[in-house]
C-alpha cells in the first residue's frame, strides 16, 4: 500500500480561509483526511501483485479441480465396470435357471406322455 502525500497544514488553511471552517474544525478535518488517505490506498503495483496472486491461485484451483475430476471419472468407470459385471453375472444365472426349468419341463413332459 502506498501513502498519499497530503499537506495537512495547507488543507487546514484552505478550509479555514475558503470553507468558513474554524481553525479547530479545519485542523481536525485535515487530520481525518490525512489518516484516511494514509491507511488504505492501493497503488497500481499493489493491484498488479494482487492480480498475479489471484491468477496463480486460480491456476492452482484449476489444476486441483482437473485432478479431482479425473479421479472421480476413474472411480465412476470402475464402479460402472463392477455393475456391468454383476449384471452380466445375473443374466447368466437367469439363463442357467431358465435352461434348467426348460429341461426339467421337457423331462416331465416326456414322462407324462
Amino acid at each position: 500500500m502506498a501513502t498519499i502525500l497530503f499537506d495537512k497544514m495547507r488543507a487546514a488553511r484552505r478550509l479555514e480561509g475558503e470553507g468558513n471552517f474554524t481553525r479547530q474544525q479545519a485542523e481536525t478535518l485535515s487530520e481525518v483526511m490525512h489518516d484516511s488517505l494514509s491507511e488504505g490506498v492501493a497503488t497500481k503495483a499493489d493491484l498488479d501483485a494482487m492480480e498475479t496472486a489471484l491468477r496463480a491461485d486460480m491456476g492452482t484451483l484449476r489444476t486441483e479441480l482437473k485432478a479431482d475430476m479425473s479421479s472421480l471419472r476413474a472411480d465412476l468407470k470402475s464402479e460402472i465396470a463392477l455393475l456391468e459385471a454383476k449384471i452380466s453375472d445375473g443374466k447368466m444365472q437367469i439363463i442357467v435357471w431358465v435352461t434348467g426349468l426348460l429341461i426339467a419341463s421337457g423331462v416331465v413332459q416326456h414322462f407324462l406322455h
